[in-house]
């Protein structure tokens, strides 16, 4: 923009100058027709005020003779021989031929048209040189303005920064071969890139703080969905998922995927002319099926700068049978679920390492002098009752305190099938803080206790406790990834420490139907 405020200027003063030079020549020729009727001191004057040429040269010369000395004035009437030969000579140059007189006169008019339309030519010439800048200039930045609102999406992986940005520069170049002014338009061009790449498309899972998203399973359930439905379409992936008191990155940090929102990418700071599209499906409807299976995102989510998407399934299998990704997902591709799950969180999230040292923690009091050089064989269970005291906005009511003496003596039994050589330890998670006292009544000093509120992150008592809970919702997850032998009850935690854990064995679940522990796979 700058490069065409310079233009416009440079352009302003080159217009202002040839209105000068044709304003003085019409005055020059009004002098001229005058002179037609006046005695040869006119003339003599108007000789003055034209600038010399000579029979070979057609532009106008800059070089001052002496005339001015042999000016006579208006009624002398006698002049000398020097200062006749001298307006003879300007004369002569001017129109071609002798001595100057009437008939000369006309031909002078005649070479001051000439002079004239030589101004208009050079005039309508810079003119038209000037606004064929413009054009390009113009037509250059509609190119740029086009690429960000089409349709067809060319950009490569999304984490091929290098690959996207050699792309925008063989664009580039073809519009500054087209350009008059390679110097300005490469200036150009090079914002353009820079502009471009500051805004690539991007797919953002987005739980905003007010909007009910599902606890901690459910909303890492959209996450990893949304980095599929990302990949697909060619897009970068963002996380904005704020928390009341703290911030998501500083319980998960990034892996080998980024997902952080940079100031870029915050909605606050996009230009109002970004478009953005909200896609959101919660639930495992009919709806979200046929969407998945069937329809082409990188169509639907079409010229979209900003995609806002927000789920609380991980229906895996419905994407990778859609014949339109499916090609496009075989690297992620797997029978199980679970192992799709595992897989991409792993590359999203590390636990952040304040967290960690408390799992590690945990997990150290397990160890006693008799298998220091060794972990400690981990029996745990996972127990969601629903609705209690701890978690009053619940719904339902899945585990009673009838079914805990069955939950108590399975993994007694499962530890007393260990060598008596090995130390046993007891790890209990749960969603209420009765089922844990009765826990530390059974098992004691083996039970391992991690600190911290019991919340869940949907339906808090109060803001404040979002972020306590889900620090504590984390660390017990991954003390059950360690677990030797696992126990599960319907939950959504439970099922993503089993996907984590990355194995069958010693995996169970209570079966609420039946009422039965089966074993079970993740």
């Amino acid at each position: 923009m700058k490069s065409l405020y310079v233009r416009a200027a440079k352009t302003g003063l080159l217009l202002a100058l040839l209105v000068s030079l044709v304003t003085m020549f019409s005055d020059m020729f009004s002098s001229l027709t005058s002179a037609e009727k006046s005695n040869s001191a006119s003339l003599r004057f108007l000789h003055r005020r034209l600038p010399e040429t000579d029979n070979h040269h057609t532009g106008l010369s800059t070089s001052n003779d002496k005339s001015a000395d042999a000016r006579a004035k208006d009624g002398d009437g006698v002049r000398s021989t020097s200062q006749k030969n001298h307006a003879r000579r300007r004369s002569s140059s001017l129109v071609g031929t002798g001595s100057l007189n009437k008939t000369g006169s006309l031909e002078q008019t005649e070479s001051l048209d000439k002079a004239l339309s030589f101004t208009r030519a050079l005039l309508e010439t810079s003119i038209e040189n000037e606004l064929s800048n413009v054009n390009a200039i113009r037509k250059h930045k509609a190119q740029v303005h086009g690429r960000r609102f089409s349709g067809d999406d060319k950009s490569p992986h999304p984490f091929e920064n290098n690959k996207s940005s050699n792309s925008e520069s063989d664009d580039d170049n073809d519009v500054s071969k087209n350009s008059t002014n390679t110097n300005n338009n490469n200036s150009i061009n090079n914002n353009a890139k820079h502009n471009a790449s500051k805004a690539p498309k991007t797919l953002i899972y987005h739980c905003p703080i007010e909007v009910k998203c599902g606890g901690l399973a459910d909303r890492l359930k959209g996450c990893v969905l949304g980095y599929l439905l990302a990949y697909v379409t060619g897009r970068q992936f963002r996380i904005l998922m704020p928390l009341p008191g703290c911030k998501l990155s500083d319980m998960l940090e990034e892996n080998s995927i980024s997902w952080r929102m940079t100031k870029e990418d915050d909605p606050k700071f996009l230009d109002d002319e970004n478009k953005r599209l909200i896609y959101t499906r919660m639930n495992a409807n009919s709806r979200f099926h046929d969407e998945l299976t069937a329809v082409n995102y990188r169509e639907y989510f079409g010229g979209a700068d900003v995609v806002y998407f927000r789920t609380n399934v991980e229906r895996f299998k419905w994407l990778f049978s859609n014949p339109h990704h499916a090609k496009d997902l075989q690297p992620f591709y797997s029978p199980h679920n679970s192992v799709i799950y595992r897989n991409i969180l792993n590359q999203l999230f590390n636990l952040a390492p304040p967290l960690q040292a408390q799992v590690n923690a945990a997990l150290n009091k397990g160890r006693t002098s008799d298998n220091t050089g060794r972990p400690p064989l981990l029996v745990c269970a996972q127990i969601r009752t629903g609705r209690n005291p701890s978690m009053p906005k619940d719904s339902t009511i899945r585990v009673t305190s009838l079914l805990l003496p069955k939950i108590w003596d399975f993994m007694k039994k499962e530890a007393s099938g260990f060598s008596k050589q090995s130390a046993v330890s007891f790890f209990v998670s749960s969603d209420s803080e009765q089922i844990l006292e009765e826990a530390r009544k059974v098992f004691g000093k083996d039970l391992l206790q991690v600190g911290g509120r019991i919340v869940h992150v949907d339906q808090p008592l109060a803001q404040d406790d979002v972020c306590p809970g889900m620090r504590r919702v984390l660390v017990d997850m991954h003390v059950l990834t360690s677990c030797h032998v696992l126990l599960l009850t319907r939950s959504g935690v439970g099922d993503l420490a089993a996907d984590l854990r990355g194995t069958e064995q010693g995996l169970y679940c209570l079966n609420l139907h039946t009422l039965r522990i089966e074993k079970c796979r993740p």
